[in-house]
């Protein structure tokens, strides 16, 4: 969902999500001005639109330098003079949720933040937009038709660090109730699948990439078995030998 939402930065109480930049009298303080807020928050990895936003929970936070000047703040809780500051450089970071509040509960959620600079200059309202995106990755995992052929009952599992490891459902196909959020990075898949009653265990490392939505695909390069061919030699000899070959259908390999 595309959001787009409006601080008023002086003499105006936040009464809403959408917010109007209005026209304002600066007062006429040496050395102070006036940051005029805009945030946009993209909170989909995959394009999907809506014309309602909602920021509840969206916080921010302004910096000079290194330091803090105040926040994190809820949006909706900050209040107008908040926006006065003395002239000079600032930063304005925002987020919806800290990682641990993503992660709080499986399989987590989409984390969006953004940032940007700010030059306040005295005696002037200086507007700033903040663009917010996810900061996080999402994953899900399917198997195709061959492999549904040839495996059964499976489950996969994700390990983003030894404090976490996420169960997950491997479906027919990508679907939103099926994925789960992860910090971008090296993640390891580790899937258990039945093979002829047979319990077999597989295990992978991949890499997610922030703001996109990692989709992996579990299929099997032959849907054909191996032929195991047993000859038994009798006759007028006593003795039997009995011989095993094993035939490869696809590579014509016998052991």
């Amino acid at each position: 969902m595309k959001k787009t939402i409006i601080i008023a930065a002086a003499l105006v109480a936040m009464t809403a999500c959408n917010k109007n930049i209005i026209n304002e009298q600066v007062a006429a303080e040496a050395g102070y001005g006036y940051i005029s807020l805009g945030v946009t928050a993209d909170t989909e990895m995959v394009v999907a639109k809506a014309d309602t936003p909602d920021l509840t929970g969206y916080n921010v936070t302004l910096k000079k330098g290194e330091d803090v000047v105040w926040g994190p703040e809820e949006y909706g809780s900050i209040e107008a003079d908040a926006w006065k500051v003395e002239a000079g450089n600032y930063t304005i970071y925002v987020e919806n949720l800290t990682v641990a509040e993503t992660y709080a509960t499986e399989p987590g959620v989409v984390r969006v933040t953004g940032q940007n600079d700010v030059t306040v200059t005295a005696g002037v309202s200086t507007s700033c937009t903040v663009n917010c995106r996810p900061a996080n990755s999402k994953v899900s995992f399917m198997y195709s038709p061959e492999f549904d052929v040839v495996f059964d009952e499976p489950a996969v599992s994700v390990k983003e660090s030894d404090a976490r490891t996420v169960e997950m459902t491997v479906g027919e196909s990508h679907l939103e109730a099926n994925a789960a959020y992860f910090e971008p990075g090296t993640l390891t898949w580790t899937l258990t699948a039945k093979l002829g009653g047979e319990t077999k265990t597989y295990s992978k490392d991949f890499t997610t990439v922030k703001a996109k939505w990692t989709q992996v695909t579990f299929t099997t390069g032959s849907t054909d078995g191996q032929i195991q061919v047993t000859i038994t030699v009798d006759g007028e000899i006593t003795e039997v030998e009995t011989i095993t070959a094993t035939i490869d259908p696809i590579t014509g390999d016998i052991e």
